[in-house]
């Protein structure tokens, strides 16, 4: 990586579909399987670590989240700081 931190790429553009499987059930608040829920929050980790900007200890409670914390955490991020990974 350069010394400017890239975005990682956008789910929809991961090249195996399993992300976009688990970002559809996420949004629809369908339940995921504890593999697909550590995938998720290594996705929303790796998008946060390449803001500028980023809310302190978000990476510790994306760790320990519930997937419905989770949820209400994203859109948090969404409203107060325009980080939006979806």
């Amino acid at each position: 990586m350069n010394s400017i931190q890239e975005i990682p790429k956008y789910w929809k553009y991961e090249t195996t579909g399993k992300l976009r499987e688990i970002i559809i059930k996420f949004l629809h608040n369908m339940a995921l399987e504890h593999k697909d829920l550590w995938s998720l929050k290594y996705y929303i980790i790796q998008w946060i670590d390449a803001m500028p900007v980023k809310p302190r200890g978000y990476n510790c409670f994306i760790k320990n989240a519930s997937q419905n914390s989770l949820f209400e955490y994203v859109m948090e991020l969404n409203k107060e700081w325009g980080i939006d990974p979806f």
